[in-house]
């Protein structure tokens, strides 16, 4: 069995959203990697946002900031963005 380690706890703060554009931009508060890595498998930024904005379909990491940075983060919910952002 596998156990992520901890991260920050509560809501991940959703600074804006434009489902128009295939945009999310959050602010990512540490310790707490973008996405998923040997420890945080489902503890990681990515995961977390998927859950609480119940996501099913994409959601893809335009940059990454390391798991003791705080900071701004740019996501895409379209391949297109995916693609044009990138």
């Amino acid at each position: 069995m596998h156990v992520d380690r901890p991260v920050a706890a509560g809501p991940i703060p959703i600074v804006h959203r434009d489902d128009a554009l295939g945009l999310i931009v959050s602010n990512k508060t540490a310790p707490m990697p973008s996405q998923k890595c040997a420890d945080y498998r489902r503890n990681n930024l990515r995961s977390r946002l998927k859950a609480q904005l119940r996501i099913g379909g994409r959601l893809s990491v335009v940059h990454r900031l390391d798991i003791c940075t705080t900071g701004v983060l740019i996501l895409a919910t379209t391949k297109k963005a995916d693609t044009l952002y990138k």
